[in-house]
């Protein structure tokens, strides 16, 4: 993925998985405008659509009410939906790619660390949920990756990592059974 933002020409960086496509065709312009109208913004995020095989909107995800404190605690941004200025997402030093599911949420920290995120409260991109997913038929593994990067940011503070780790084990086991559901037809909005 770092790859492909050095090979990029723009000024505004997304990352887009093949299986996942935008709304509308008014999503890019209203990125654009909005980055252009709050000239110190560095990055963007919006909520998205879960849609299945067929590309049918099965449920809205609504973007997370936003704080840097959350983020520590949880990964509340939506990745296909997140758009970044280049010079941000360089500053920030862009992908770890040591990591392999949570590699979006140790970048979302860093930006964090810089500045907040502006917010649309708009879907902006649509997830294909279905079991080939790597984030979906691995989602043990991807929370426990989350908790290594979350566990990171908060070193040096016994009782959150304490008070994490219970969230966390609460996280994965309704993750999982999110997941399982999700990829049987049963997600609801």
């Amino acid at each position: 993925m770092n790859k492909g933002v050095t090979r990029a020409r723009g000024e505004i960086v997304a990352h887009l998985h093949s299986d996942d496509f935008y709304p509308d065709d008014s999503v890019i312009s209203t990125v654009v405008h909005e980055f252009a109208s709050q000239h110190n913004a560095n990055w963007l995020t919006g909520g998205m659509y879960m849609v299945n095989t067929e590309g049918e909107k099965t449920a809205e995800i609504r973007v997370r009410k936003y704080s840097y404190g959350r983020l520590k605690k949880a990964n509340i941004i939506l990745h296909p939906a997140t758009f970044v200025k280049r010079q941000a997402f360089e500053k920030a030093g862009a992908f770890d790619l040591s990591y392999h599911y949570a590699m979006d949420y140790d970048l979302w920290l860093r930006l964090g660390s810089i500045g907040d995120p502006t917010i649309l409260d708009m879907p902006l991109a649509c997830f294909r949920a279905h079991a080939n997913s790597l984030s979906m038929k691995n989602i043990g593994a991807a929370i426990d990756e989350e908790w290594t990067i979350r566990n990171k940011s908060l070193a040096g503070h016994p009782i959150k990592r304490f008070n994490g780790f219970i969230r966390y084990k609460t996280n994965k086991f309704m993750n999982t059974k999110f997941v399982k559901n999700l990829l049987r037809g049963e997600m609801i909005d």
